[in-house]
């Protein structure tokens, strides 16, 4: 897996491990969520090899920003290596960030599975603002024997819809699960996030005001919709609640116990069996635990 164009970078031998392995975490690493019951349970198999889109994609920034700090007469030593992979972190992200796909990387996502129907789940590895690319198992025979695969399906995010809180919060290291109907049905890719790597503060409150929005339409409609998007409800209720401020504490605490509070009061004479599961749920979670 070592490159010499990438090794010569690195003149000081004694430094030569520490580089080459952070360099190989770059180039193979896949981040997966890891809070939730939809959560991976070997996510370490999860990694990209030398075939894969993104693992080229990455090497090939990795060699346009040695060339530039090379440029900039940047020095490795054991102070400036932390510097220069953070630096790469934040380059590859703007770069992924302007949406520059090689042709090379259009291929079909339909039939890489070689089914007509399937579901699978799989871990975002790399996203732009048209695009995600999924990592997912493909099951192969060899001997007669059931092996995986990991491939790279290239989803169009349109499917998401333009309005839609799935698409706007799509993070790498979210699982989704895709599924995709008979041909004659003509049903196209369906992904739904699963299981949610981040939330950042602004996009728990925009979640919870989105959420605040739809039980204008009554409880039914805030229900289906916190089903909908469980994945993010849940990452919010299981987030260690110590990482925030006392005052975002307190808002998001408010807003929480509203939700409940209007799903329970419209359905105290008989509780639905979805209600009274996202109330277990509520319950049994690190919110209510360390907040209530």
């Amino acid at each position: 897996m070592a490159n010499e164009d990438i090794d010569r970078f690195c003149e000081d031998g004694l430094l030569q491990k520490d580089y080459r392995k952070r360099y190989e975490e770059f180039l193979t690493g896949v981040k997966v969520a890891t809070r939730g019951k939809n959560t991976i349970k070997d996510s370490s198999c999860y990694k990209l090899e030398t075939y894969h889109d993104t693992y080229r994609y990455r090497k090939a920034l990795l060699k346009v920003f040695i060339d530039k700090k090379k440029s900039e007469n940047f020095k490795l030593t054991h102070k400036t290596i932390p510097q220069f992979f953070r630096e790469l972190e934040r380059y590859t992200y703007t770069e992924e960030a302007a949406d520059k796909r090689k042709e090379s990387e259009s291929g079909t996502s339909l039939n890489i599975l070689g089914q007509d129907d399937f579901k699978v789940e799989g871990v975002v590895i790399r996203k732009t603002n048209r695009e995600a690319w999924i990592l997912v198992n493909k099951t192969c025979m060899f001997n007669g024997k059931k092996k995986y695969e990991k491939v790279e399906l290239l989803l169009d995010l349109e499917t998401f819809g333009a309005d839609d809180v799935s698409r706007a919060f799509l993070k790498v290291g979210d699982i989704l699960e895709i599924a995709k109907g008979p041909k004659e049905t003509e049903i196209a890719l369906e992904p739904e996030i699963i299981c949610c790597y981040k939330l950042s503060e602004k996009e728990i409150e925009a979640f919870l005001n989105h959420v605040h929005k739809v039980e204008s339409d009554g409880s039914s409609a805030a229900t289906a919709e916190l089903i909908r998007c469980h994945a993010f409800w849940e990452y919010i209720l299981q987030h260690p609640w110590e990482d925030y401020s006392n005052t975002t504490k307190q808002n998001f605490a408010h807003n929480v116990l509203l939700i409940i509070d209007k799903l329970c009061s419209c359905t105290q004479r008989g509780m639905l069996p979805t209600v009274q599961g996202i109330v277990q749920e509520f319950s049994k979670s690190a919110f209510f635990k360390l907040v209530l």
